[in-house]
């Protein structure tokens, strides 16, 4: 029989363009990550790449009733986090990065109904959780342990929602790995942050979120005094959630000013009475961070 030519081509062009896995892989993943938003349809690509990115769809969960389109991150609701929990558990496995949870109370019901598989999901498979934006008094309503919970075993990154009435400043210092800590609440800012200071050796940043020139004279005077510490400081994150998003994303966030202030302070280029980072508008642009910029 003769052989058909154009089979014969048409196998030659397939064979041409297939990539090599690897680069096949690294390509899908970096497009997942630029815009996790895509990764529901490039699953339905092949089942190799469904296995690729899947997981980097967990990778940030935000929930938060704020929608930020032009970040490209996926929609989260406290009922599809509790749908995967019950359904499957094992996909969170060394997914999830960062996680945010504006709701107090969807926080709360979320925990109690699902608690086995979270608890579950805490003990094996959140080994990689790294930034955590929580209000942590309602956490601990059903987390008695508090920081020595393994949900803290490896966060860097520790953004409080909460005043300073239910725990101490100095439980901080049962995190290991805390380099970055932040919070809202004045109380922290008064009964709370130099115990922080002082038991958190590996601390390297500690931020007071306060809206610029908010300031009272008391908040002033407890601002002045902790800046002998020079890892302190005090900024304006503007709108708190989308400059998370962003540092989720590895793009520039307030913890980057941050660090730069706290850089030009130790090198001499600020007075080291000041502790009020410059207001400053993010980047629109999406370039990424290092890995081990987000984690310095």
């Amino acid at each position: 029989m003769a052989e058909n030519p154009t089979s014969n081509l048409l196998h030659v062009t397939r064979t041409e363009t297939l990539l090599p896995p690897e680069l096949e892989r690294e390509i899908f993943e970096i497009c997942a990550l630029t815009r996790p938003v895509i990764i529901p349809k490039l699953m339905l690509v092949a089942w190799r790449v469904k296995n690729w990115v899947e997981p980097l769809l967990y990778r940030v969960v935000h929930i938060s009733p704020e929608r930020y389109p032009s970040l490209g991150v996926p929609l989260f609701t406290s009922d599809i986090l509790a749908r995967v929990l019950s359904e499957r558990p094992g996909l969170l496995e060394n997914s999830v990065r960062h996680m945010y949870t504006w709701s107090p109370e969807e926080s709360t019901i979320l925990i109690a109904r699902h608690r086995a598989n979270i608890d579950a999901v805490l003990s094996a498979y959140l080994t990689c959780l790294r930034q955590l934006a929580v209000d942590i008094v309602n956490l601990f309503k059903v987390y008695p342990a508090r920081f020595a919970d393994a949900l803290f075993r490896n966060v860097t990154h520790l953004e409080i929602f909460a005043e300073a009435e239910y725990w101490e400043g100095s439980e901080l210092a049962s995190l290991p790995q805390l380099t970055h800590c932040a919070f809202w609440d004045e109380t922290i800012l008064e009964c709370a942050a130099g115990a922080i200071l002082a038991g958190c050796a590996r601390l390297r940043y500690l931020v007071f979120l306060r809206a610029s020139g908010s300031l009272n004279q008391i908040e002033q005077a407890s601002c002045a005094e902790l800046a002998l510490d020079v890892r302190f400081v005090a900024l304006d994150p503007g709108a708190f959630d989308e400059d998370w998003l962003r540092g989720a994303l590895l793009q520039q966030n307030y913890w980057a000013r941050a660090e730069a202030f706290v850089a030009a302070k130790r090198a001499g280029k600020v007075d080291n009475s000041l502790f009020l980072v410059p207001d400053e508008k993010p980047s629109s642009d999406l370039s990424f961070a290092s890995e081990t910029d987000l984690e310095k």
